[in-house]
């Protein structure tokens, strides 16, 4: 800065009083630039009605200048994610929406017409019960200037709810106004949804190989027994045991189940020996239609020519 265009040398060249006049100066020890606001005041006058002297006030505005500079590159930010409509942002107050971007219209299924209107409101577009998640934001942004980001859900105009992620900050206090970040959830719900149904399904997929392969073993055990055993009365004694484990397994498994008589034209059934039997889970019945087949093989075996043994069929 020249010499002439201090405060004090204008004071007392032009006799006016120099108001606020902001200048910044290095620290003399560590080389900072600090900014000072100054106010110059003429005074002592001649005769000729010019000062001969002036005073000065000076104030350091070094941290107040930083502030704007933030607030400065701020704005352009947010300018930037304003327009590149990447999540909603809105400007508004407690009561209503004043500004807000493409996206969150999109996400409340609003226009700008509306928006220009004053139609969209916090109270419009936000359910019941999510009164006490607002009330709690708003007043942590009283309290510190900011909220914590929470999750939540928007009113979209054709009545369906959007799940939301918000974050807010203060812009201004008298009367409170701020800034609202909104990132749309519905993408994630979706794919936890369908993690979830994938997850019963494989869950479900090795519940049913699980018994299939329960099945297959008992009816491998079945036919060995059928080759090995040389009269009816042991065959069934041995099938019996082993309908037991099978069945014992199966209540262990999972809890029991009535049974049910299936309608229709009467057949001939196997019919469980013993009560645990009897009150199994639906589980253990191919088990049992299993042991019953095997049994109706072995006795068409014992009425041929050749003698007692199992069916090759």
């Amino acid at each position: 800065m020249r010499r002439d265009d201090f405060p004090q040398v204008k004071a007392l060249r032009t006799g006016q009083v120099v108001r606020h006049a902001v200048f910044g100066l290095p620290h003399e020890r560590t080389g900072e630039l600090r900014w000072l606001r100054v106010t110059a005041f003429p005074d002592a006058w001649e005769e000729q009605g010019r000062p001969r002297r002036a005073y000065a006030i000076f104030g350091d505005v070094t941290e107040q200048r930083r502030a704007e500079a933030r607030l400065r590159e701020g704005n352009r930010l947010l300018g930037h994610l304003h327009d590149a409509n990447v999540v909603g942002v809105v400007v508004g107050t407690e009561e209503k929406v004043q500004e807000a971007n493409d996206a969150f219209l999109d996400i409340i299924g609003y226009s700008h017409e509306d928006l220009e209107s004053g139609r969209i409101t916090w109270d419009v577009i936000t359910p019941a019960e999510w009164a006490a998640s607002d009330a709690d934001a708003l007043e942590q942004l009283r309290m510190t200037g900011v909220c914590r980001p929470y999750e939540k859900e928007h009113l979209h105009r054709d009545g369906r709810r959007v799940p939301v992620l918000i974050g807010a900050a203060v812009l201004d206090r008298d009367p409170l106004r701020g800034v609202e970040f909104v990132a749309d959830l519905t993408d994630r719900q979706c794919r936890e949804q369908e993690r979830a149904d994938l997850l019963a399904r494989e869950q479900a997929a090795r519940k049913e190989a699980d018994s299939a392969r329960e099945r297959l073993a008992f009816l491998l055990q079945a036919g060995d027994l059928a080759g090995s055993t040389a009269s009816e009365a042991d065959l069934l004694e041995q099938i019996n045991k082993l309908v037991e484990v099978a069945v014992t397994s199966a209540r262990i498994a999972s809890p029991p189940a009535p049974t049910c008589p299936t309608p229709g034209r009467r057949t001939r059934r196997f019919v469980p020996s013993t009560p645990s039997l009897r009150n199994a889970s639906a589980s253990a019945r191919p088990i049992w239609f299993a042991r019953n087949r095997i049994a109706a093989h072995w006795k068409l075996s014992c009425s041929r020519p050749s003698g007692c043994r199992p069916s090759d069929s």
